[in-house]
């Protein structure tokens, strides 16, 4: 899955769900990454780091895609609302 990903997007960053102890770690993520090759990408430890990565280097139209399973994508889903609300 990740191969067909980092064809797709500028750049990436890799991150790991926290709250489960089964969890992929970062690491393994970025082994695999490495691998594959293709994009560019960074390592984030927690998923907060890597949205404010990510919002850091994405232009006002760009893109942002986070992908993963359903507990990566919840816990990502507070980070993305958290800062539309602090945008009011």
């Amino acid at each position: 899955m990740l191969r067909e990903l980092l064809g797709h997007f500028d750049e990436v960053v890799l991150t790991q769900y926290t709250d489960n102890p089964r969890a992929v770690p970062v690491t393994e993520l970025a082994a695999v990454a490495e691998q594959v090759g293709g994009r560019p990408f960074r390592v984030a430890s927690s998923p907060t780091e890597a949205w404010e990565a990510a919002r850091a280097s994405a232009s006002p139209d760009d893109l942002i895609c986070v992908t993963g399973s359903f507990y990566i994508a919840a816990q990502m889903r507070r980070e993305v609302l958290g800062t539309l609300r602090a945008r009011g």
